[in-house]
Parts: structure tokens; sequence; C-alpha cells
């Protein structure tokens, strides 16, 4: 018997331990959208939304996704933004080769240094010392492997005033060229280039997936000499900058607040400059106020102010504010179901630890079937409560456990531990 006793014990024990080792339960979880994808890739992989922002927790622990069959799928969440610290720039040296007038327009040819040979050599950015103090240059930029035949890449500007400069040139694209040509409009004074470089900005090529652009939800509020511009950003979007879309010609500093819901003061986090101008011969433009190191940072701002300091001039004539914000993906493994759904917001549920993050940086590398998701469901969850903190999970436990503990000590009462 009391071999018996001790075996029912262990059974008890072992019974008691695996009420937290189960699978997840689909209650719970209040809003849902289909994953819709059509392609046979091993991997899978979608953009998180606003609205998915807007309803999941703020860390994004409570997403989970699930088959037809509503079984649990391991994913992965990247975020390309969080990885930028690790990315640094390309640069190689332009040797100028050749540089002549033809009407007016000053023509300057440039040969890349290349530091390995036999390696393309990439670049998606110009950027020149110029020896001049006060100048505006119109340029058309062009592109050659060969030095014989020039693609047009776009027209620019660079410019050096007493308040502000510009020395680069963004090309859009990424490029293999082996020469560059650079064409100064109008330049009868011959403006003197030094030296020059390509630049290959990988961050920036990477980050384009992974940012959107949209209007964003202001107030403007003209006060004395001020004006006051109020964000409000409920669905907790991790936002890079804010662009003022203006036609007028302004120079103004502004002052940037921040304040969350749990909060009564805005705090300050930093002050700058913003300015357009764009005259017939003259064309100079900073603005967006940027805020990167908050989009990196698991600080989420809830409302954002601005304060834009007018002196004496009229307030801007703002059309628009626009604001681009990092988007996260998900990645998970196709099991071979025909349909998958996205499950988000759930107070109650932990961040879940798969295998597949371990692997991720891999995954990053295989061939991965971008989806869509449709429209947001709310789902039938019965006797949720939005605000509630109770965990159920816990109190079943305690329940399990206590009736555990008196079955036990019924056994060793009628047992007595004696041997039959």
């Amino acid at each position: 018997m009391k071999k018996i006793s001790v075996g029912l014990i262990l059974i008890l024990i072992f019974s008691m331990n695996l009420t937290g080792f189960g699978q997840e339960s689909l209650d719970g979880w209040v809003y849902s959208k289909e994953i819709n994808h059509s392609r046979s890739d091993e991997y899978k992989g979608f953009f998180l939304d606003e609205e998915v922002y807007r309803y999941a927790k703020r860390d994004l622990s409570d997403i989970r996704i699930i088959n037809d069959k509503n079984e649990f799928i391991p994913y992965y969440i990247f975020n390309k933004y969080l990885m930028g610290e690790r990315e640094v720039n390309v640069e190689y040296d332009l040797k100028k080769i050749l540089s002549y007038m033809k009407k007016n327009h000053q023509y300057v040819d440039f040969q890349i240094v290349s530091k390995e040979e036999n390696v393309d050599v990439l670049g998606n950015e110009l950027e020149f010392q110029v020896e001049k103090d006060y100048f505006l240059k119109d340029m058309k930029v062009y592109g050659s492997y060969d030095n014989e035949k020039w693609d047009f890449i776009k027209n620019d500007n660079i410019y050096r005033t007493n308040e502000a400069e510009k020395l680069s040139v963004s090309l859009d694209h990424v490029y293999k060229f082996t020469y560059y040509r650079v064409v100064l409009i109008n330049d009868v004074e011959e403006t003197f280039i030094k030296d020059s470089k390509i630049i290959f900005n990988k961050r920036e090529v990477e980050y384009k997936d992974y940012e959107k652009r949209k209007r964003a939800d202001y107030k403007v509020q003209n006060k004395g000499k001020e004006t006051i511009i109020l964000l409000n950003n409920e669905n907790h979007l991790r936002i890079k900058d804010i662009k003022i879309v203006s036609d007028d010609d302004f120079k103004r500093n502004y002052s940037l607040y921040y304040r969350n819901h749990r909060e009564e003061a805005f705090n300050l986090f930093n002050r700058g400059e913003i300015y357009q101008i764009k005259l017939k011969n003259f064309k100079a433009e900073e603005n967006h106020i940027r805020l990167n190191e908050f989009s990196k940072s698991t600080h989420f701002l809830d409302e954002i102010k601005i304060l834009i300091d007018n002196k004496d001039n009229k307030p801007i004539g703002i059309k628009e504010i626009e604001v681009t914000y990092y988007i996260d993906k998900v990645v998970f493994k196709d099991d071979g179901s025909n349909n998958y759904k996205v499950l988000f917001y759930n107070k109650d549920e932990k961040r879940p630890d798969y295998d597949i993050q371990t692997y991720k940086n891999h995954i990053e590398k295989e061939n991965q079937e971008i989806c869509s998701l449709s429209y947001l469901e709310k789902r039938d969850v019965k006797n949720i409560e939005e605000d509630t903190e109770i965990d159920y999970n816990i109190i079943l436990n305690v329940i399990i456990t206590l009736i555990s503990i008196f079955l036990l000590v019924v056994i060793i009462k009628k047992s007595g531990f004696k041997d039959v």
C-alpha cells in the first residue's frame, strides 16, 4: 500500500505541474485579422498596420498567429530600425579626371577609387567639398560604366549660406556606376570642387520597406508670437520624423515636447530649426522635425507638442503635417494550412518564447512571401472585461493544487503508509 500511495502522490504532483505547460487558450484575444497569402514560400511575413498598433500591447507581446485548426504558430517580430545602429556607411573617394566649360556650364567628371578589385561599388549619395564661402549651384548628375556613354540620374543643387549648407546629393536609387559627372549650370565663375565621395548608405536602403508616411492627426493654435501644434499618436506609432507642409518661405526655431497619457505636463525633448526657401534662383529646405532617438526606444509618445517661435513674422501657413513612422514585420513558417489569422489585444498574455526567434537572422536571408492583412474583426470573447488584470490560469492552478493536497491528505490517513 505504501508503494501505491507514493505512486499516487507522484502522479498528482505531476498533474499539478502540467497545468502550466499546456497549449494557450484562444479565450481573451479581442481582435483578429486574416493573413492573406497566395504563394508556396516556406516562410511568410506581414507588416503590422495601424489598427494592430492601436489595439495590441505597446511591446506587441500579445500578438499570436493561429492556423485554420486554431493551433498557435511560432513567429518572430523583426525590427529593422533597431538593427540600424550596427550598419555603417561605405565610402569611396572620387578622383577628378576631367573638368571643362561648355556654354557657361561646368562639366566635372569623377572616377571611383575602388578599394578592392572585381567588386561592384554601390552608391546612393554623392558628397562634395567646395572651397567657396557662399554659393548656390543647380546641377545635373550623370553616371557611366565606361566614361563614354552617360546615363542621366537627376537634377539637384548644392549651396552654402551663412545659415545653412547642403553639400550632398541623394541619388534616390542604388547605382553601380564607375564614373560620375556633375554639370554645374550657369557656373561662369567656375566653382571649384575640391574633393568628392560616393557613399552607400545601406541603412537608408534597408529602412524603406520598414517605413510608412501618413497625414498626422493634429491641431494648430496661434497664440501671441507662437504657433502651437498638437499631434495625437493614439495608434502608438514609432514616429521617425514630422514634416511641416507649407507653400510659405520661412525660417523658424521650434521646441519639441512629448507627453504620455498618464502624465499631466509635457516634457521637453529637443529644440531645433526648420526652414524653407523657394526662390527663383535659390532653394533651401529643412522642414522635417526628427525623432530618431525616441523611435528606437521603448518609450512611446502619446502626444507631441511643437512650439514654433514666429518672432515678428506671420504664422506659417500650414497646409498639412505628415509623419513618417517605422513598422514591424512578423514572420512565421508555413505549416501547410489554408488560412492564418493574427490575434491581438489580450492584456493577460505575455510574450511567447519560440525557437524560431533564435535563428531569425538566417530566415531573413531566405525567400519570404510578404502577405497583407484583411479588415479588423472583433472576436466573440465571453466574460472578458477589457480592464481586468485577473489571471484566471493562476486561480485555476490554485484550485487544482488545493484539491490535490486534500486528496493526498485523505490517502495518507487511510493508508497509514503500512505495507500490505
